[in-house]
């Protein structure tokens, strides 16, 4: 999903994505294009919770978006496959802010994947 959404951004295929349950990002990646007027850096993270790497290794590897990103960040996006918000939802949304921190929420855009409904469903399901 997070592969997935990057390219969707980026608008080419410069992500690796897997259709399988485990991510296939292992480490930070970056892509760049020109859009609404502007150059806009793209970058792909690790998973908090699809990997087999030691929670430890997952957070090193995670905060090395810094790397691609030397001027700051402007948006994060932040990764859900639809359904219901989960217990490993919650702790990936904890380990993203134990990383970048309380300030990086409010830059945070919640993007929900492999979501079937129409907008219209959608927007009921939140409302609930």
């Amino acid at each position: 999903g997070k592969s997935t959404t990057g390219n969707s951004v980026i608008g080419t295929e410069a992500f690796k994505t897997s259709g399988g349950f485990r991510s296939s990002t292992e480490e930070c990646a970056s892509a760049e294009c020109f859009r609404a007027g502007g150059f806009w850096r793209v970058v792909d993270t690790i998973g908090f919770q699809d990997t087999d790497l030691s929670v430890a290794e997952v957070g090193k590897r995670f905060v090395e978006f810094g790397v691609h990103a030397p001027e700051g960040v402007d948006i994060f996006i932040f990764c859900v496959r639809w359904g219901r918000f989960k217990p490993e939802h919650d702790a990936a949304l904890t380990a993203f802010q134990r990383y970048c921190g309380d300030t990086a929420l409010a830059h945070t855009v919640l993007v929900f994947t492999h979501c079937p409904e129409s907008n219209e469903d959608f927007q009921a399901a939140l409302a609930e």
